[in-house]
């Protein structure tokens, strides 16, 4: 529904972005060729930003830092990457949009070219109530169709251009609205469910899933039939997202790779290194220690 926005707050949204920026949270490993732009509205902001590649890790210590009410709605325009945090990993292609919270740690990860817009607004202006079932929650990546996606990259890049036009935020805002009353509930829940075992057992299988959820080994891949991937290749694919989150975490660097890939559920390292390969375009020791070379010249250039 069409929100009733309240007067201009000086731009919080652009000054938590240059609070980010201050911060460096897209430091880590480098991108090249990475452009930055950002346009205020009335109470939010719209962004787009083009990098090839990019690794951004966002630790706990600067998520710590910034205010928990800064939220974000990224729409690829183009390329393939994935954002990971310690609950999820999705893959983000052309025409997925995701909903994060500045506050809480992640990394986004792009092995090659790609182009982002986002939409960029306090939490208390929400189009949708984080209480409802169903509601997309942070990290939740929202299922478009080629025409709503369309749509919404339509409405952003109006916005970019042209952030003086009249209830712009109120058509995106409503717009937004539709798009979280239209995600599946079910799939929601058997997510959350997969993630959960994860967390607590480190493995989940469809026996595992049968039990927890009451539904049948066939209803549950049926819910998966109009994803990106099958049941067992999402599994798979959240394995390789905790292995990745643990590669980019302080308080894990003291394991092994062999450790994480034991930890997140894989056979041997070779297996999880083969899989980690496959996704992100990096082994896992590169990406360590493209991490580790990039800290040290960031902390030699305060020192100097």
């Amino acid at each position: 529904m069409s929100r009733n926005l309240p007067s201009p707050d000086n731009n919080s949204v652009l000054q938590t972005y240059q609070q980010l920026q201050q911060l460096g949270y897209g430091q880590p490993t480098p991108s090249h060729n990475a452009r930055y732009y950002e346009r205020p509205l009335q109470n939010t902001s719209i962004s787009l930003c083009l990098a090839s590649p990019l690794t951004s890790i966002r630790t706990p210590a600067i998520a710590a830092a910034l205010p928990a009410d800064y939220c974000s709605v990224v729409l690829i325009s183009h390329g393939l990457g994935y954002w990971i945090n310690d609950a999820h990993i999705h893959r983000l292609d052309q025409g997925c949009a995701l909903l994060m919270n500045a506050s809480t740690p992640f990394a986004f990860h792009f092995p090659g070219h790609y182009s982002a817009l986002s939409f960029n607004f306090p939490a208390h202006l929400s189009p949708w109530d984080p209480q409802q079932p169903g509601a997309p929650l942070h990290g939740s990546r929202l299922q478009l169709s080629r025409a709503q996606a369309s749509h919404l990259r339509r409405l952003m890049t109006l916005a970019l251009n042209h952030p003086r036009k009249q209830d712009i935020e109120h058509l995106l805002f409503r717009l937004l609205s539709q798009l979280a009353n239209a995600q599946p509930e079910r799939m929601q829940q058997l997510k959350q469910q997969i993630q959960q075992q994860l967390r607590l057992r480190g493995d989940c299988d469809v026996e595992s899933l049968q039990t927890a959820t009451g539904w049948s080994r066939r209803y549950l891949f049926k819910l998966f039939e109009q994803q990106q991937y099958s049941l067992s290749q999402y599994i798979q694919l959240q394995k390789l997202g905790q292995g990745f989150g643990r590669l980019t975490t302080q308080q894990h660097s003291h394991l092994s790779i062999n450790d994480i890939a034991l930890d997140a559920g894989f056979a041997s390292q070779a297996h999880f290194a083969r899989q980690f390969r496959q996704h992100f375009g990096i082994t896992p020791t590169q990406l360590r220690q493209q991490l580790q070379q990039t800290l040290a010249e960031n902390w030699a250039a305060q020192l100097g």
